[in-house]
């Protein structure tokens, strides 16, 4: 077999998705691994810097008197586009939420043409094509 057919046979048989895959995996759990470590350190760190007082029992504690559910029934206040327009105090915190979503769209948006732009050069390279608009 010729070195063209070799790199489209490993083009096509999937080994690059699969090695990236696995990399993504290796990744995650390394990264829940480095997360759990630095909890550990961060835990033991604060132990070490303070003691409190209100933590360490002293003697007998009596229980704690049950708490009575609120009796005044619950106000719901919906801010919508006219009350925001009106400039009532939800005005700023409205139009924040609003551009927060379209703002988080478009991360995501980028983020996803960025990993198709990737894997389409990675899949073009590794068959040794050549890199064209209609491919």
């Amino acid at each position: 077999m010729s070195q063209r057919s070799d790199a489209l046979t490993v083009a096509l048989t999937g080994q690059l998705p699969f090695i990236l895959v696995i990399a993504a995996v290796l990744a995650l759990i390394a990264s829940f691994l480095l997360l759990k470590l630095y909890r550990r350190s961060v835990i033991k760190s604060m132990r070490r810097r303070g003691t409190s007082e209100l933590l360490e029992t002293k003697g007998f504690l009596p229980p704690e008197p049950e708490h009575k559910p609120n009796e005044a029934p619950l106000s719901f206040i919906f801010v919508d586009r006219v009350q925001a327009r009106a400039g009532t105090n939800g005005d700023k915190l409205f139009r924040s939420a609003r551009r927060r979503r379209w703002l988080t769209a478009c991360v995501q948006t980028i983020a996803g043409v960025c990993f198709a732009a990737t894997m389409t050069a990675a899949f073009l390279s590794a068959g040794k094509m050549d890199f064209s608009p209609f491919r």
